[in-house]
Order: C-alpha cells, then structure tokens, then sequence
C-alpha cells in the first residue's frame, strides 16, 4: 500500500497474484503470434461497506505507475452506481436469487465504477483497461485489470462494439476473447484460499485459453448477423471438421463469408 503499511492491503498474495496473470496474459498474446505489444495487470479493492479498514481504495503493484488519486471518490462512485443499476428493478422468482440480488449488484458497481476511473488514465496514456468480475478478500473487493496498448488494436482491428444483438452479446476480437479469458482465470483464482500463493499452479494454460478464446469468439458471427441460432453456435466445431478435411489428397484453401440472408444486403444470383 503506496504511504501505508502492506499488512493494511487486500490478503498477502496480491503480488504473486498480479504477477501471476499478467504474465499468463502475455504468454497468451505469445500463442496468439501477437509481438511487441506487452499487457500489463493491476488490482484495485476497494473497501466493503462494513470493514473498518482506514485505506478505501488500494492498488497493486504500488511503483506509482497507476496514481492513488485516479480512485478518489471511488467508494462514492460505486455507491451511485448501486442506486442507479438496472438490477434494482428487476424481480425474480425465486427466493435465494433475490437473496443474492443487493450483493450481485454491488459487485458488479464496484466493476463499473473502476472502469470509469480508469478511462481518463486510458485517455492519457493511449491503452485500453479490461476489468474482471470483482471478488471480496479480506476488506476489499478485489478487482484484476488487465491494460493493453490501443496500437494493438490499430494492428488488428476489431468489430464496432458493442457486439450484441441485445440478447446475447460477442466479442470484439479474437483478443477481446482472450483477453476475457485470462480475466475469468484471474477471477477464479480470486474465489479460491489464497488467492495468489500458488502462482502458475491453478491456471489454464495458454494454449487450452486460446483454444477457449476461438471457441467463445466463434459465437460472434452468429450474433453479429442477429441469427445465434442451433445451426451458428457451434462454428468452432464445424470450421474446425471442414479444416481437416482434403479434397483430392489436397489441403482445402478458401474463405468463407457469414451474412444474414434477409438483412438486404445480400443479392442472390444462384442458390443450391
């Protein structure tokens, strides 16, 4: 903790942790053939209502990269994001789901809340912040975030976003994918006992989270053509059966085009 006592921040791993998937993050762009664009990882909590804990907001790693002063007035921030959050309207059926409701959408505030802050450090420093799920530990909610240089995404450049047809949303990118992910490890690896101690040890690999980022990716046409159907779900599958096949003991070499037929931007000259 930047001018505090360590002991004060989150759970004692917080630097294994960080360590940990910011390294995994990279090894994953290294899987990807993506070079000379590294990401980097942060962790901020911030303090749970009820704990005394004098720090509201904490950062990890501390170097002063990321200034305390981005977080002022976090825990003010999340408290408006509560009241104002779509869930607050929404009624469910059954009892442990509104059990769970204040705390979901408190949870996902604090996520909210972060990405906000975060967005004038992005401006000024020409990367993009991707913030997981957060988690409590100790006093804090925890909250890993993963930044990636813009010039990444001038190299290859992603779909319009939001991805959605307002049911099922996409991704951006086959990197959005991973970068999602490595993010979903992070936030698991948050829910289990000391989170951070055993680093590399509980993580999938980058090759089976590449494999997890095309699969997830390749429900995105589906969506973007408004058409996620039985048929478009499984696309990973079905491109990776018609990869293997050979016509004439020759590899196969083509491209495919994805549209929605009754978009009007399609004109047939034949169908078969």
């Amino acid at each position: 903790m930047r001018g505090k006592s360590i002991n004060l921040f989150m759970w004692g791993y917080q630097r294994h942790f960080q360590f940990q998937f910011e390294r995994l993050m990279n090894n994953v762009m290294k899987e990807l053939n993506i070079s000379g664009t590294r990401a980097e990882c942060l962790l901020v909590g911030a303090k749970i209502p009820s704990r005394k804990n004098p720090n509201n907001v904490c950062i990890e790693p501390e170097d002063g990269k990321w200034p305390i002063g981005l977080f002022d007035g976090l825990l003010d921030a999340i408290e408006a994001e509560v009241t104002d959050h779509p869930l607050q309207n929404i009624y469910y059926g059954d009892a442990p789901s509104m059990q769970d409701k204040p705390e979901n959408i408190r949870r996902d505030s604090v996520c909210i809340a972060i990405q906000k802050a975060l967005s004038v450090y992005d401006e000024d420093h020409d990367v993009r912040s991707f913030v997981s799920e957060s988690a409590p530990v100790g006093d804090y909610y925890i909250v890993p975030v993963l930044q990636i240089p813009n010039e990444l995404f001038k190299r290859f450049r992603p779909l319009r976003e939001p991805v959605t047809d307002d049911y099922f949303n996409g991704h951006a990118s086959l990197i959005h994918a991973a970068v999602f992910k490595v993010l979903s490890e992070a936030y698991d690896e948050l829910l289990r006992p000391d989170p951070g101690r055993y680093v590399g040890g509980r993580s999938r690999s980058p090759e089976e989270i590449v494999r997890r980022a095309a699969e997830s990716f390749m429900h995105t046409p589906g969506v973007s053509i408004g058409n996620n159907n039985a048929g478009i779900s499984d696309l990973f599958e079905q491109f990776n059966l018609i990869s293997s096949l050979v016509y004439e003991g020759a590899k196969g070499v083509g491209r495919l085009l994805l549209a929605n037929p009754d978009s009007g931007s399609v004109h047939f000259l034949l169908k078969l």
